[in-house]
């Protein structure tokens, strides 16, 4: 997963097949630690986006934070923008204001 959550398309069913396990196997291996799959999944791509997002503030690349949304592997930015607020309690942008 940590190799391929960056891929838009790449979910739950795509982790069963890789490991082999059947959806429903996986789901309940999730659910028995009280998350998703979808959500660790997710949870590695904002991890990836608040990485590429410290690095453009720091670097001064001015990279659009909708391609870093893409590069973290969210096709879609609104949703992008939701979750990330849902997480974190503000917007992406916030970060390129305070990249601690």
């Amino acid at each position: 997963m940590s190799e391929r959550f960056a891929d838009p398309d790449f979910g739950p069913a795509d982790v069963a097949v890789e490991t082999g396990l059947s959806l429903r196997y996986v789901q309940k291996l999730f659910t028995a630690r009280s998350s998703t799959c979808s959500r660790f999944i997710n949870s590695a791509r904002l991890e990836r986006a608040v990485f590429l997002l410290k690095r453009r503030s720091l670097m001064k690349t001015g990279q659009p934070i909708r391609e870093i949304a893409l590069a973290s592997g969210f096709g879609d930015y609104a949703h992008f923008n939701r979750t990330f607020r849902r997480k974190f309690g503000h917007y992406p942008s916030f970060l390129l204001q305070h990249p601690k």
